[in-house]
């Protein structure tokens, strides 16, 4: 009887350890980036290209940076901006910050690109794959 318990408690502890360790796998994401825009301005057709306002910019902040909170504190930074956060979380080690836009928005975004170069420095950005948000802040070290 005392092994059955045991042997139970050891599995109930297994399965609790996997689900945390599948979480942490979720949580942290590899990012795949296209090959960086050129950031020349776009020849002119006679129409005007209107900018986005943060409203309708959504982002999402993964900590680079192995330093812990720094995707949190940096999402509501950019939350209390204006911008429509869908997630936070963790991307391998990275060095620098970086920033990834969707390439249907890249012309559009100069509001964004204002933001980012006044509160993380960066001043341009590289091609986001794989993802419904608009732009993505990598925090790097």
């Amino acid at each position: 009887m005392y092994v059955g318990g045991i042997v139970l408690a050891v599995l109930i502890l297994a399965a609790v350890g996997g689900v945390g360790w599948l979480r942490s796998r979720l949580e942290t994401e590899v990012v795949k980036t296209g090959p960086a825009p050129t950031l020349a301005p776009a020849e002119s057709d006679g129409e005007e290209t209107i900018g986005l306002n943060r409203e309708e910019i959504s982002l999402e902040v993964l900590n680079g940076s192995g330093v812990a909170g720094a995707a949190g504190k940096t999402a509501q930074e950019f939350e209390d901006l204006g911008y429509i956060i869908v997630k936070t979380g963790n991307a391998e080690d990275t060095k620098g910050n970086k920033l990834y836009v969707s390439s249907e928005l890249a012309d559009r975004i100069s509001l964004l690109l204002a933001d980012v170069k006044e509160s993380l420095g960066i001043e341009s950005f590289e091609v986001l794959v794989d993802s419904s948000a608009s732009a993505r802040i990598i925090l790097g070290q």
